[in-house]
């Protein structure tokens, strides 16, 4: 009797456990969704914002263009040429060559204007080259962290299928004990009923020794 008690609460623990298992398992499922969902996001937003970075590099490219052109445009005449007629309504508008003054761009400043411009251009390209960084650490992140969570699903797989056997085996056990049981409550009915059969014939015995 004991021994089936025992076997049977091994079995509820067996089940036990293995319900806590899969609820494990899908604990872990829900996880890699969670996080295949999050770098997804994560890497979806980081393109989004490379393209309006490429985007604002070309406008920004096409700008310094325009503008170079024009800085070498006017390295090529030296002067810049600006009307200023407006100043003296008595001048002759008809006369272009009085109605300008010369207005020379120094040196130091276009020069300084092609280092920013430089300077721009290599900020941009790091900044191009630490996001393709960032999305490669990304995916081997997430290369680590499928190849954990599939191990840990291996393992837990393993783990239940040792826990069904070990659940048939006691459910066998189980079996045979409640066949014992039964057996021995048919012995134990077949001896009560062989005592209750020996006391009526003592009792009859006694009776009749006491009328002789």
């Amino acid at each position: 009797m004991e021994q089936n008690n025992a076997a049977i609460q091994h079995i509820d623990t067996l089940s036990r456990s293995r319900y806590s298992i899969k609820q494990e398992g899908n604990q872990v499922e829900q996880t890699i969704e969670d996080k295949h969902k999050g770098i997804l996001e994560f890497v979806l937003e980081e393109i989004e914002n490379e393209l309006e970075t490429e985007e604002e590099t070309k406008v920004q490219e096409l700008k310094e263009d325009e503008l170079e052109s024009a800085i070498i445009s006017v390295s090529n005449n030296e002067t810049l040429q600006f009307d200023t007629s407006w100043v003296n309504p008595m001048s002759d508008r008809s006369n272009p060559i009085t109605d300008k003054v010369n207005h020379p761009i120094c040196a130091e400043d276009r020069e300084q204007l092609k280092k920013n411009t430089i300077t721009d251009k290599l900020h941009t390209l790091e900044t191009l080259e630490h996001v393709k960084l960032e999305k490669q650490n990304l995916k081997e992140q997430e290369r680590h962290l499928y190849q954990e969570i599939r191990i840990r699903e291996l393992a837990l797989d393993n783990e239940i299928v040792l826990l069904e056997g070990r659940e048939k085996n006691l459910n066998m056990q189980s079996d045979q004990l409640l066949k014992e049981k039964k057996l021995l409550e048919e012995e134990k009915t077949s001896l009560k009923r062989e005592k209750k059969g020996c006391a009526i014939s003592r009792v009859r015995k006694i009776t009749i020794l006491m009328r002789g």
